[in-house]
C-alpha cells in the first residue's frame, strides 16, 4: 500500500513538475512571439492542449531570429486583430494552435441568470 501511495505522489511530482518547467520556459520566450500569441487569442494551456507546446518553444527560437520583427512590432502596435501576416515564420503555428483548440466548456446557468432569486 506504502509503494503504491509512494509511486502516485512521484508521478504526480513528476507531472507538476513538468508542467512548471514548461510554465518558465514561456515566461523566457522572446516577447514578440508571447504579444503576438496574446494578441491573437492563444494561450500556452493552448498550445499545450493542442500537442503543440514543443513547436511553440521552436517558434521562439525562430522568433528571437527573425528578419521581420520590425513588421511584427508594427502589427502589435496596431488595432489590427487578424494574424501578423505571412512574412512571419510562426504564422501557420498560430494557425494550426487556434484550429486545434479545445473549445470552451458551456458555462454553467445560474438561477439569478434566469432571473431567479
Amino acid at each position: 500500500m506504502m509503494l503504491v501511495l509512494f509511486g502516485l505522489m512521484a508521478m504526480a511530482t513528476i507531472w507538476w513538475g513538468r508542467g512548471r518547467i514548461r510554465r518558465l520556459a514561456y515566461e523566457r520566450m522572446p516577447v514578440l512571439i508571447g504579444e503576438a500569441m496574446a494578441r491573437l487569442g492563444l494561450t500556452p494551456a493552448d498550445a499545450e492542449s493542442a500537442g503543440l507546446d514543443r513547436a511553440v518553444m521552436k517558434a521562439g527560437e525562430s522568433c528571437r531570429n527573425c528578419g521581420v520583427a520590425g513588421e511584427c512590432r508594427d502589427w502589435l502596435a496596431s488595432s489590427v486583430r487578424e494574424g501578423p501576416g505571412e512574412r512571419c515564420p510562426n504564422a501557420m503555428l498560430f494557425d494550426e494552435i487556434r484550429a486545434r483548440r479545445r473549445p470552451e466548456p458551456p458555462r454553467a446557468v445560474s438561477h439569478r441568470d434566469l432571473g431567479i432569486y
